[in-house]
């Protein structure tokens, strides 16, 4: 059968536009398929990721799609205990609008066609169904990139089970505020059920006395408060003349990746896949990582003809991140059982075990390993965690 396409890509997220890229360049012929009109809008995003050399693999580093370069991070506990480290570059806060696009146009300038307001409809035999401007088409292609965002439609036509326990479900806001005094190198997160049950808040600079100031909550944990009502109490007590000028709506996934990210020739990338980090909901590094690998897959898939090489996707990604996953995803559990009082003194503890490490651009992947030594400074919380690894 002659295909229409080579490769489908189905949203034009980060994770699409990356493996759009990826497939584009290693010479298949390569469609990007976006829902709404424009990429890049709506954001539902907190705008912060790694740092520039990480993001740099993915797309040449340009400073219009960047707000801030942060220094710096620090945690505030439910009593106003501080842990504060700078790590030289934590990071970087991004323009989404600006860098969805930048992704996007970077597979075009591959050789990958790209259409908005083209909703994926349905599967078929050799493609996908598509409606645009009130007509229904079919598209063919030998492989189908599933990136179209946590309520990922495409896996529903495919059978993936991807549903979530209300538990797995940040419910999450955020508001974009003007003329407020902050550190504009410095991430701040506040944590305690009194802010933000099962979740956290954050404040996330953007520039010239802006930042994304959010949370996100756990609504099983709520006791029948939404979001706004938990950080409207917040912007009153800590930026109470901050002039909102934008606001967000969302839902985080906070449960692993799923597990099975191929059936025959489609693949699961991005927050189609939750392949986002259970603990903390940050997702885009990891979503510019699975269109990489996903789009590398499928190239030599393509050139050898032999599409059971398709599964060394799922192998790739259980062992570059399946125990970090893992990881975080029990931290999260036990983060969930903890009261106010315990994260007083996780967040002393944690400033003590943090200060011997160096940071720089390995702090983030150190974490998980600070978190386990501040744990096991209480007996009480050595317990919890071990019945947390376990659960």
């Amino acid at each position: 059968m002659k295909y229409d396409y080579d490769v489908i890509v189905v949203g034009a997220g980060p994770a699409g536009s990356i493996a759009a890229k990826t497939t584009a360049e290693a010479g298949l012929k390569t469609i990007l398929l976006e829902k709404r009109q424009e990429i890049g809008t709506p954001v539902r995003c907190a705008e912060a990721t790694g740092t520039r050399q990480e993001i740099g693999k993915f797309i040449p580093i340009d400073d219009s799609w960047i707000n801030a370069d942060i220094a710096a991070g620090r945690f505030i506990s439910p009593s106003g205990h501080e842990m504060y480290k700078n790590a030289g570059h934590v990071g970087i806060m991004l323009e989404r609008k600006i860098f969805d696009r930048a992704l996007a146009e970077q597979a075009g300038d591959f050789g990958s066609e790209i259409q908005c307001r083209a909703a994926v409809v349905g599967l078929t035999e050799n493609g996908v169904k598509v409606s645009s401007f009130g007509n229904e088409y079919e598209i063919t292609g030998r492989y189908i990139i599933a990136s179209d965002g946590v309520e990922s439609q495409v896996a529903r036509f495919a059978g993936i089970k991807n549903t979530m326990k209300l538990k797995d479900i940040h419910s999450c806001i955020q508001y974009l505020v003007r003329d407020i005094e902050i550190d504009e190198e410095c991430i701040d997160i506040y944590v305690g059920n009194k802010v933000s049950p099962g979740g956290y808040v954050w404040v996330f600079p953007k520039g010239k006395r802006m930042a994304n100031v959010g949370l996100g909550i756990c609504t099983n944990k709520s006791k029948n408060k939404n979001a706004k009502a938990y950080l409207d109490e917040f912007m009153e007590k800590h930026f109470p003349k901050g002039k909102i000028v934008g606001m967000v709506l969302g839902a985080v996934p906070g449960s692993s990746y799923v597990k099975q990210l191929v059936k025959d020739n489609i693949l699961f990338i991005g927050d189609a896949a939750r392949q986002v980090n259970p603990l903390t909901g940050g997702g885009i590094f990891f979503a510019l990582e699975a269109g990489r690998i996903s789009g590398e897959v499928i190239a030599e898939a393509h050139r050898k003809g032999d599409n059971s090489i398709l599964q060394n996707y799922q192998t790739i990604w259980d062992k570059e991140y399946g125990k970090l996953f893992s990881m975080y995803y029990k931290m999260r559990k036990l983060f969930l059982s903890m009261n106010d009082d315990e994260f007083d003194f996780l967040v002393q503890e944690v400033n003590k075990v943090a200060s011997k490490y160096d940071g720089g651009t390995n702090f983030n992947k150190q974490i998980p390993e600070i978190l386990w030594k501040a744990f096991t400074k209480n007996p009480k919380f050595m317990l919890k965690a071990g019945l947390s690894m376990f659960k």
